[in-house]
């Protein structure tokens, strides 16, 4: 069985990796990625991994926005759909910075109520909004522009006026995200909102545009992910898909128990716990999130791998623009003449 690990948000940026890795103790993580011969890939993001290994191309975007769709049980047809996900934009001095449906919650009628409006406003313009989940905001448009969007995940916790959309038709883009910011601003959901303490949705998100894409089916065992980019894609191509287990104890027992262990293919297990902290700058979260994986899911499957219950090990790690990818195997941990590199190394890109 080859356990592949995925963790989003491993890498820093490169300008403040001294300071995220500084006094960290990361034996097992060290060890994986030295032994197994850490490779690191420049211009490789997650999305794009995860689009690659299903033979998805990209268009103007990597069209995760038709795809999610259909994972949430809607129907993309032929049409053109982007993300247009509710997000906070709260004001820093003179910049406006996103904050993502991960930090306020929201409800299926408050989205629906509010998606409503929207398609009251554009609906002479033929542009359809679809909130069929509350968290993942969609909009169906007549015909394809020319447009290039940053992802949520790029762009949660940041100043948007950089990442807005490109291409020759931005700026009626844009135009389309400042009216939808005019008509959430003083809406009655986000009134209520606003008076019971929650952070009020103030604006759309977009990205991810395409049209359905097909749909290669991988030779995968499992995809073990709360993550919705992952969850989509094996929802919407019949790979099995599972809860991400508390750690890597309970997945092992888990996997073994059931019949996808004894079968050929990878088990994907998509780590997620990272990105939240890196986004939105809480280096003190991101080293203790770190420190956990570490003694949940490094170190006991490192043990597994010497013990033969996994016959391989595979790590793969995000950053921004970039990857780092090993692959141990029970023979290779006892090369001792590889000797753990120093996290700046491995980790940081030094």
């Amino acid at each position: 069985m080859l356990c592949h690990l995925l963790i989003p948000a491993l890498l820093p940026p490169p300008e403040l990796a001294a300071e995220l890795l500084a006094g960290l103790a990361l034996p097992a993580l060290s060890q994986l990625l030295s032994r197994g011969h850490a490779a690191q890939a420049p211009e490789t993001d997650y999305d794009a991994w995860w689009c690659k290994r299903f033979g998805i191309a990209r268009q103007q975007d990597w069209p995760l926005a038709p795809i999610s769709l259909s994972a949430d049980g809607g129907v993309p047809g032929d049409g053109y759909w982007l993300r247009a996900d509710p997000v906070h934009l709260q004001v820093n001095r003179d910049q406006l910075i996103l904050g993502d449906s991960s930090t306020f919650p929201i409800s299926l009628a408050e989205a629906v109520d509010l998606s409503a409006t929207l398609n009251a406003h554009f609906a002479d313009r033929d542009r359809v909004f679809e909130a069929v989940n509350p968290r993942r905001w969609y909009l169906r448009l007549p015909a394809a522009p020319d447009l290039q969007c940053t992802p949520l995940s790029a762009a949660a916790g940041k100043n948007i006026d950089p990442l807005l959309p490109t291409g020759t038709e931005a700026r009626r883009f844009r135009v389309l995200i400042n009216e939808a910011q005019m008509l959430l601003f003083d809406h009655p959901v986000n009134q209520k909102r606003e008076a019971e303490g929650y952070a009020p949705v103030n604006s759309i998100w977009l990205w991810g545009g395409g049209r359905m894409p097909a749909l290669q089916r991988p030779p995968i065992a499992t995809v073990w992910t709360k993550e919705p980019v992952s969850w989509s894609l094996a929802t919407v191509s019949t790979v099995p898909v599972a809860d991400l287990p508390a750690n890597a104890g309970a997945w092992l027992r888990e996997a073994h128990g059931k019949s996808a262990a004894k079968e050929p293919g990878e088990h994907l297990v998509v780590v997620d716990h990272l990105p939240a902290a890196l986004q939105y700058g809480d280096s003190r979260a991101w080293q203790q999130v770190l420190q956990k994986l570490e003694e949940d899911w490094f170190t006991p499957l490192l043990f597994a791998l010497r013990k033969g219950r996994i016959g391989q090990l595979a790590l793969t790690g995000f950053g921004e623009q970039r990857t780092i990818s090993a692959t141990a195997t029970r023979s290779g941990l006892w090369k001792f003449w590889r000797t753990a590199r120093p996290l700046s190394g491995l980790l940081g890109g030094a």
